[in-house]
């Protein structure tokens, strides 16, 4: 007999609960509660929806630098690259493969990217930049820079080793270049 004023109040609250969102009031009676069913909600009015749970790099900018040294084998030039991760989770570290890269803008389409330079990257925290310092190679076997504009382009994750929400993002769309002194260069 006790679990009757148990039932009486669960019975007033769920009633009131109902009322209060709309939907029909339970009738105030000791035998149990029945509710009207609940309509599903209307699907969403967008289909895209960010991937929750991966992180999202971008080459946020790149600037890159002659050296004084032009010859083959010689480090003729810096590169500094800021790597943001706008995604909505940690990237990961990755000290064992080129990640940020440098590479020849006449290369750029080559599977392998024949002519260029990269580094590591730590892990990235979401909104978290980190900015590296790689040096770039005279191309082996040329000659004739001297005076004329030397181009890159800077990619991030080249080998998708980071399983990311967006890798169309990866490629900086400016081509990084300098000139350098056709008194420097054979």
């Amino acid at each position: 007999m006790h679990d009757l004023p148990v039932r009486r109040f669960v019975c007033r609250f769920l009633a009131l609960a109902l009322t209060v969102i709309g939907s029909a009031a339970l009738a105030q009676t000791d035998a149990p509660a029945t509710a009207q069913p609940v309509p599903p909600l209307p699907p969403p009015t967008h289909t895209a929806r960010p991937t929750a749970g991966k992180p999202d790099l971008i080459v946020e900018s790149a600037k890159i630098s002659y050296s004084g040294v032009c010859r083959p084998g010689s480090v003729w030039a810096n590169a500094s690259v800021t790597v943001r991760n706008i995604g909505t989770a940690t990237s990961g570290s990755r000290s064992d493969v080129s990640m940020v890269q440098v590479i020849d803008a006449r290369d750029i389409e080559l599977p392998s990217n024949e002519r260029g330079q990269g580094a590591g990257l730590v892990a990235l925290a979401p909104g978290q930049a980190g900015t590296l310092l790689i040096p770039v190679l005279y191309p082996a076997g040329e000659t004739g820079y001297g005076g004329r504009a030397v181009s890159y382009f800077v990619r991030v994750n080249v080998g998708q080793w980071i399983d990311e929400s967006d890798t169309t993002n990866n490629l900086l769309p400016d081509r990084i270049t300098f000139v350098p002194s056709a008194a420097d260069c054979p």
